[in-house]
């Protein structure tokens, strides 16, 4: 049976190191691109329930006549959505 020598365990944790790293930047990034999509629909809902029609929160979100229209429907329900 073959032994582990010291350069083998310290070239192991280095290359388990770097993927843990790049594991957590690419968590952090997934994070801040759900907490912007998240925050632009929170918008597109204060909007709906200020009366603004569907084709200035689309110029003002991005957002999709399909992604509004479902933001519509949780217009008159508890709001848990957002609270995710």
């Amino acid at each position: 049976m073959e032994t582990i020598t010291t350069q083998h365990s310290k070239t192991f944790i280095s290359t388990a190191m770097q993927l843990e790293m790049r594991g957590r930047k690419m968590g952090i990034k997934e994070g801040i691109e759900k907490g912007i999509e998240k925050g632009i629909e929170k918008v597109a809902f204060n909007l709906i329930l200020k009366g603004f029609n569907n084709q200035l929160i689309i110029e003002a979100t991005g957002l999709s006549f399909s992604q509004i229209d479902y933001l519509r429907s949780l217009e008159n329900y508890d709001i848990e959505y957002f609270k995710k």
